[in-house]
């Protein structure tokens, strides 16, 4: 149970407990600073007499007045200390801070945060105090601060006087130190056994040995070790993060559905299930990550099932990565490319943005044979990400990206933005008049021809977020007379083009993840058991988040052990998703595309390559 630890009344019984009355003197300063120097020697005979209140005034002046900063800064340190003895907890406090501020790189900042950590005591902050004391110990130049630090840190761990969470930041903030590290992981690892999650205390005493192999506990760790080994396992349990309230609560219902109704149908078929559990990251980064980071030390995670969102699974996927977790994180729904690639336990089941770039960039180049292409992108993260895919491809594949042009999809009118597009595609139209060797208009024939004319370009990329966008800038860069093949990406895979049924995106080709409700017979069955169990149509979340708790289950029957899940998962290349297979590349994001082409009101798959060139 976690107890405050008062270790006063007074503080001269807190100095007693601790004797850390061991303040070196400096040496004797010049002839010019004599008085500050002959005040200092005055000031430590009062404080070596006990007489406190007569030591207090001429070191209060040569803090506040000397210009000798070794003065100051040991003045500082020795009020602190006289304040503490009188008892005047909140001038201590003050100098703390006043001394921080202004000698944070002092020599005898270490002894300030010691005092730092008794007066946290005084305030009944252990969590402070421990803290304090770890920055004392970790920034010490003498041993006697050293031991001072540490005498207090035991005291305050032994008497039970932390909780779980700020033993473990006491640990991480001495991780390196030989001596407390040490003993303060394994300070974590029996917190964990007297709450009975014994398998997170098995890791932490692996870890202990992996990381302290030269410690003196060793021998005790090991034998704690064995211990966990053969206590009873706990059942393995399985989160579910996503944003269940706030702007985005409804992703969150739709994960939290498609995950619960695949553990369901696995346990109608006897399949063992885990423990499921449930954290609202409500769609934030930081509050995800700081809840995830609670959660974890107090419960047993097996594996993460989301987040739904991009950058909470980012930020969850580092989190993971820099504890060394053996925990897999498998997000449904994030679509920025490299989440995969910030550890070996992380799964991404939806395709990126930049794989899309990449397979319509590669289908022009390689199967409609397009080499100079326009880019008109709006301007968003969706935007930038699949622009930058699509121009480094092209370039691979030895094509031209003649113009990226930047848009705000809203706008009312795009002329003047699209302006630059209609130049480079100018100059690049006469360039290549001028390479066959025909001739090039007047200046009177070429004002005309700029002002009258629709000039081609091959291949034109929308990078489009729906329909209604797609459209727009389709039809806005055609009456700015440019003309060129249409390409996209999935934002076009959008039935409101049907309805348009614009000339302007008429046999577009555009890159897309997933099919919208596939008409197969693992769809049509996923379906009805969803609208059977939630009384509505399933969406591409909770599609995608009951495959993902497929996948995941898959691995759970093939691992016997936490630290063997992941390879599990690893061993899995492909997998038959509901919306189509989920293809993992070598760095476990999901590779599986097709290309579709509109014809008037369909969307009809693309041939490959051998078909298209026919």
């Amino acid at each position: 149970m976690h107890r405050n630890i008062r270790f006063i009344r007074c503080a001269g019984i807190v100095l007693a407990v601790f004797g850390f009355l061991t303040l070196q003197a400096v040496e004797a300063a010049d002839a010019s600073s004599e008085s500050p120097s002959l005040q200092l020697r005055k000031a430590r005979a009062e404080i070596a007499a006990r007489r406190w209140s007569e030591a207090e005034p001429k070191l209060s002046q040569i803090w506040n007045q000397t210009p000798v900063l070794s003065q100051a800064s040991e003045a500082g340190v020795l009020l602190i200390d006289v304040y503490l003895h009188e008892e005047k907890s909140e001038q201590a406090e003050d100098a703390v801070q006043k001394f921080k501020r202004q000698f944070g790189t002092s020599p005898q900042m270490a002894r300030v945060l010691y005092y730092q950590g008794l007066l946290a005591l005084i305030r009944g902050a252990n969590d402070e105090a421990a803290q304090a004391f770890a920055s004392a110990a970790l920034r010490s130049h003498t041993q006697d601060v050293y031991d001072d630090a540490s005498l207090a840190l035991h005291r305050i761990v032994e008497s039970g006087g932390l909780h779980f969470d700020d033993l473990q930041v006491a640990w991480q903030s001495l991780v390196k130190d030989t001596g407390l590290g040490p003993w303060l992981l394994e300070k974590v690892g029996e917190n964990l056994e007297q709450q009975g999650r014994y398998q997170t205390a098995q890791a932490v005493y692996s870890d202990y040995l992996e990381r302290y192999p030269q410690s003196e506990g060793v021998p005790q760790v090991r034998a704690k070790l064995e211990h966990v080994k053969e206590a009873p396992h706990e059942e393995r349990a399985v989160l579910l993060m996503a944003p269940f309230s706030g702007e985005f609560a409804e992703v969150g219902r739709s994960l939290r559905e498609g995950a619960l109704l695949a553990f369901e149908e696995a346990k109608a078929r006897g399949v063992a299930t885990p423990n499921v559990k449930i954290l609202d990251d409500q769609g934030n980064l930081v509050q995800g990550v700081r809840q995830l980071r609670k959660l974890l030390r107090e419960e047993r995670v097996d594996a993460i099932v989301g987040p739904a969102m991009s950058d909470v699974a980012a930020g969850v996927a580092i989190e993971l990565s820099a504890s060394k977790s053996p925990i897999p994180l498998i997000t449904p729904t994030a679509t920025t490319q490299g989440i995969a690639s910030l550890g070996d336990g992380v799964f991404q089941l939806n395709v990126t943005t930049q794989v899309l770039g990449q397979r319509i960039a590669a289908y022009a180049s390689d199967c409609l044979d397009l080499k100079d292409f326009a880019i008109v992108a709006p301007q968003s993260e969706y935007g930038f990400q699949l622009a930058a895919a699509f121009s480094e491809t092209v370039l691979k594949k030895g094509g031209n990206v003649v113009s990226v042009t930047y848009v705000d999809p809203d706008a009312a009118d795009l002329s003047q933005s699209l302006e630059e597009l209609h130049q480079k595609v100018a100059d690049l139209f006469f360039d290549k008049m001028k390479q066959a060797g025909l001739p090039l208009p007047d200046e009177r024939q070429m004002r005309s021809y700029m002002s009258d004319s629709t000039l081609p370009i091959d291949g034109i990329f929308i990078p489009a977020a729906s329909g209604d966008e797609a459209d727009k800038l389709a039809s806005q860069i055609i009456f700015n007379k440019v003309r060129g093949q249409m390409l996209g990406s999935s934002g076009w895979y959008d039935k409101s083009l049907f309805l348009k049924n614009s000339e302007a995106t008429q046999g577009a080709y555009f890159s897309v993840d997933f099919q919208d409700q596939p008409r197969t017979e693992a769809y049509a069955a996923f379906s009805t058991a969803y609208r059977n169990q939630w009384k509505r149509s399933p969406d591409r979340v909770a599609a995608l988040s009951y495959d993902a708790t497929r996948f995941l289950l898959e691995g759970m029957q093939n691992s016997s052990e936490p630290k063997t899940l992941i390879p599990a998962l690893r061993a899995i290349k492909t997998f038959p998703g509901v919306l189509g297979d989920i293809d993992f590349g070598e760095d476990e994001a999901n590779q599986n595309t097709a290309v579709f082409r509109l014809e008037r009101r369909s969307f009809k798959e693309a041939p490959d390559c051998a078909a298209a060139q026919h």
